[in-house]
């Protein structure tokens, strides 16, 4: 997670700086699953003074915003904090419309590497959000990542050119020789849609 400091805040306790309540309030959200004291937890940051915008940069800059919102619509009552939710809900809904994309372009991709006879292994992304919270959405989505055997990273690569992607990284043309070298040191192989990106 990465830390987001407010030059503003100074304040002072016993001797030792404690986190703002923005970011306290933060890792409270970020707890899976959700307890009681936990929620209790929500509830007495929400009813400090919090600056919103800043607590949202928090949760967007470290990628939990839709965790963040479930959480915070479980443990707050409805009423009195829609204005709160309304500013998470919008990111949390975009992210749940992509992590959807997502797991279906996973599907097409791993259904087609199968039918050629290959095998592919589904890494972080909308995987990890299912086994992690058993729900796609619960993750902000990133890109999708696979596994994939070195012995078969071209027959692979045949699979997604035909589903219209282009490797992007390596760019160079990879011998045999370089191809050895490359997953000696490297191992990581980028491919990009254009029709994805669209």
């Amino acid at each position: 997670m990465t830390v987001l400091t407010n030059s503003k805040d100074t304040r002072r306790y016993d001797g030792h700086q404690t986190f703002a309540s923005e970011f306290r309030l933060a890792l409270a959200c970020a707890r899976w699953p959700l307890r009681e004291q936990d929620r209790v937890e929500i509830r007495r940051l929400v009813s400090e003074p919090l600056n919103w915008e800043w607590f949202k940069r928090i949760v967007e800059r470290n990628q939990i915003v839709s965790l963040v919102y479930h959480n915070l619509r479980n443990a707050l009552p409805a009423a009195g904090h829609s204005e709160t939710l309304g500013s998470l809900r919008n990111t949390a809904l975009g992210h749940i419309g992509h992590s959807m994309s997502q797991a279906a372009e996973l599907v097409r991709i791993s259904e087609s590497v199968r039918s050629a006879g290959f095998e592919t292994v589904a890494l972080k992304g909308v995987s990890l959000s299912v086994l992690a919270y058993g729900n796609l959405a619960m993750r902000n989505p990133g890109d999708i990542d696979l596994l994939v055997s070195a012995t078969h990273v071209f027959d692979v690569e045949r699979v997604l050119v035909g589903l219209g992607y282009e490797r992007f990284e390596p760019r160079a043309e990879l011998t045999p020789k370089r191809l050895k070298h490359y997953l000696r040191y490297y191992k990581h192989f980028t491919y990009f849609s254009e029709a994805k990106a669209a």
